[in-house]
This record gives structure tokens, C-alpha cells and sequence, in this order.
């Protein structure tokens, strides 16, 4: 993960599953970093996309988004999903 604190974006290298316009993420590092937000735009190769390929071992997606704090480089991405019902 890459952040670019002059543009506020942050550059994510995905090796599994997919990212839609929508979702809730949550970076998290080895400190005690917790950060959630929703996705409100991506790009790949500097188009804009509603959702990215799904990534596998065999194909990994760079995306980059807009986020609203400075990440550390070795922050984690997570899916948020509430299962409460």
C-alpha cells in the first residue's frame, strides 16, 4: 500500500476478492490503527471504475482511492460487512 499525501490517495495492490463503489472498508496496521471509510470512487491505470476485477493469486489489481486520513505504508485492507440482523 502506497499513500500520496499530496493528493490524499492511497494505492492498494489487491491479491484476493473485488472493490465496489459503496463499500465500507477498514484500514488497520500492527499499531493500533483503525480507519473506516466508504469507497466513493476508484481508478485503475487512471480510469475511473464502479468495481475492480477480481483479484486472485494469479492476477493482482492495483487500485487507487481518495482517503480522508494518511495511511502507513503497512496498513491493511478489510472488507466492512454488518451482519447484524
Amino acid at each position: 500500500m502506497n499513500y500520496f499525501p499530496k493528493i490524499g490517495v492511497v494505492e492498494i495492490e489487491l491479491f484476493s476478492g473485488q472493490l465496489k463503489n459503496g463499500q465500507q472498508v477498514i484500514f488497520e496496521n500492527q499499531a493500533d490503527l483503525f480507519y473506516q471509510q466508504k469507497i466513493e470512487s476508484m481508478q485503475i491505470e487512471q480510469l475511473s471504475v464502479d468495481e475492480t476485477p477480481i483479484a486472485s493469486s494469479e492476477n493482482h489489481v492495483v487500485v487507487s482511492m481518495k482517503t480522508n486520513q494518511a495511511l502507513p505504508r503497512n496498513a491493511n485492507l478489510y472488507i466492512y460487512e454488518d451482519i447484524t440482523p
